[in-house]
């Protein structure tokens, strides 16, 4: 069984902080895989703006130039997690309304890290699961498009490791066999 990962980035205009956040996410949790680190959110920008295949961001609020929260509304993140550490408990609310998935005080404790890991697992399983669904729905839409307009050639079909794309055409013929199908292609 595969273990699902967290990729994610860390922001922090403290280097001992994110060194600190490195070692122990490294340490204790192996399923967050660290992809970048970032110490100003102004010079660091550019880069932030791209957020494919990331997962989370470990982001600190306080910093010079532009916080946390500023550095958000500058950013695509609205398919990336967001866990705030911060040394600055008042800042919780702000960071709910910011739809942020956990909040760790520092110093760190590995208690509550493993909490907001614990969400960011569960989180990430739900989205999966999301789209899979999706994938499913827009599988059986095509399927019926197909056999109503015959418009659409390709369809796709949920198979044991995940899905396959098959040419309609190709069906041969398709059996029932209790909550499942057997679909025969030439």
């Amino acid at each position: 069984m595969s273990m699902t990962t967290i990729t994610s980035i860390i922001i922090d205009d403290e280097s001992k902080a994110r060194v600190n956040l490195r070692n122990t996410l490294t340490r204790y949790f192996p399923e967050v895989i660290i992809k970048a680190e970032f110490g100003s959110p102004v010079e660091d920008l550019q880069e932030l703006k791209d957020l494919n295949d990331i997962d989370c961001l470990f982001l600190d609020i306080e910093m010079p130039e532009m916080n946390g929260f500023d550095l958000l509304q500058n950013i695509d993140h609205s398919n990336v997690m967001v866990v705030f550490v911060t040394a600055y408990s008042s800042y919780a609310l702000r960071a709910i309304k910011a739809n942020a998935l956990d909040y760790v005080l520092k110093p760190i404790k590995i208690s509550e890290l493993e909490i907001a890991i614990k969400k960011l697992l569960a989180r990430k399983k739900m989205l999966v699961s999301e789209s899979q669904r999706d994938v499913y729905s827009q599988s059986v839409e095509n399927t019926i498009a197909h056999f109503n307009k015959k418009s659409t050639t390709k369809i796709t079909i949920p198979a044991r490791n995940g899905f396959k794309i098959i040419d309609s055409e190709q069906i041969a013929w398709i059996k029932a066999d209790g909550g499942y199908s057997w679909i025969y292609v030439d």
